[in-house]
């Protein structure tokens, strides 16, 4: 009961902060993205006290109410245009929320762990992305805007290339633990136009283990994805196996030309398993 009390009191104090920083007093207006930055750290360090295995009857409704706090603060600042004056990467910076941005600083996401206490470990994820007009958006990826139904959406990215500047389009990696010895891996990209985003799944790879490559080449600007099959005999990657002493690998490559990736190669392969003694 006290601790019930004492979180009450505590987002109370935190929506009342938050909100004072909206009032027109010359100090207070100058410095409010700082206000704001410096509140949404403090519920982050709240939200990473709260565990969905405590206890606690009521965990997963402080949780959500926590993560509600965090989220929407996020979305204020980060659509809010002066925010392109602050070094966001820097100020936000909190091992509760992971952060990756382009090299043009144009393109950030920021993922918060849901904290469902289930073995699929989904994130939220808040792209924010910069327009050459001067104007800056973000919103959660899956919304309205994004209308993607995939596991790419609860993603964690955690790496953006920039393939064209003139045509403002980028790569994104990133992956979600789907269980306990699984993993799912997306690799995404983006083009930003005059008034929004387009984003589009490149490949993907949802198993247990095998990953050998699942990343992009600068040199070469393609993208490689290479795995072992997690059931040889499963029909999606040939049909039947009667050589359980061989495994399946399958490989993907994609070439960046012309400003979108072209499948050059797609190939699957039966390699020996290693002998055991």
């Amino acid at each position: 009961m006290k601790q019930k009390l004492i979180l009450s009191f505590f987002l109370l104090l935190s929506l009342h902060t938050f909100g004072q920083s909206k009032k027109p007093v010359a100090a207070s207006k100058k410095n409010d993205i700082v206000i704001k930055i410096n509140q949404i750290k403090l519920w982050l360090n709240t939200y990473q006290t709260l565990s969905p295995f405590s206890n606690d009857e009521n965990r997963f409704g402080n949780i959500d109410s926590v993560k509600h706090l965090i989220v929407s603060g996020l979305l204020e600042i980060l659509n809010d245009k002066r925010i392109v004056k602050y070094k966001i990467d820097s100020l936000l910076q909190n091992r509760g929320l992971d952060i990756s941005k382009s090299d043009d600083n144009r393109i950030y996401f920021f993922s918060l762990d849901e904290k469902n206490g289930g073995t699929y470990q989904p994130s939220i994820t808040i792209l924010h992305y910069r327009l050459a007009n001067g104007s800056v958006k973000a919103e959660i990826l899956g919304g309205n805007t994004d209308a993607s139904d995939d596991a790419s959406v609860t993603s964690n990215y955690d790496n953006i290339v920039t393939l064209d500047k003139e045509k403002n389009i980028y790569l994104a990696v990133g992956g979600v633990t789907a269980c306990g010895t699984c993993i799912a891996l997306f690799a995404t990209t983006i083009q930003l136009d005059s008034t929004s985003f387009t984003r589009n799944v490149l490949c993907r790879y949802d198993g247990r283990s095998g990953v050998l490559h699942f990343e992009y080449d600068e040199k070469t600007k393609t993208f490689n994805s290479e795995y072992y099959a997690e059931y040889n005999d499963d029909s999606l990657y040939g049909g039947d196996n009667d050589k359980p002493n061989l495994k399946h690998r399958h490989k993907q490559q994609y070439k960046f030309m012309n400003y979108k990736f072209e499948l050059i190669e797609n190939s699957d392969f039966w390699d020996e398993t290693e002998k055991t003694n």
